[in-house]
């Protein structure tokens, strides 16, 4: 176990999550990243693990909490960047992308 702070960083393959895994390691944190590819974005290390999956699946959720738990002991920070992008105009949505776009996250069972 580690003395240091522990992030978890959702959505963390790229862009905005990718550098706040990059940032988060820089000030001296364990990070827990997940995003459906991050193992192809990111490598692991000592102080990085990386979780493959969709976060609104209440497996995934339960998976990167234990990793940050048992790699870390820990968790004090959620960084919930991951997010539904639909690439339609808005008239073309139709009831499963407004569900999806509006379903709670499991990170409620959490808390």
């Amino acid at each position: 176990m580690s003395d240091k702070k522990t992030a978890i960083i959702t959505g963390a393959s790229g862009g905005i999550g990718a550098g706040l895994v990059e940032a988060f390691l820089r000030e001296g944190y364990n990070v827990v990243a997940t995003s459906l590819s991050t193992s192809r974005s990111l490598t692991a290390s000592p102080n990085l693990v990386l979780i493959d999956g969709h976060i609104g699946k209440q497996e995934t959720a339960a998976k990167v909490v234990e990793a940050a738990i048992n790699n870390f002991g820990t968790i004090d920070v959620l960084v919930n960047n991951a997010g539904i992008f639909r690439t339609k105009p808005f008239i073309d949505f139709t009831t499963e992308d407004f569900n999806a776009l509006s379903r709670p996250t499991c990170w409620d069972s959490f808390t």
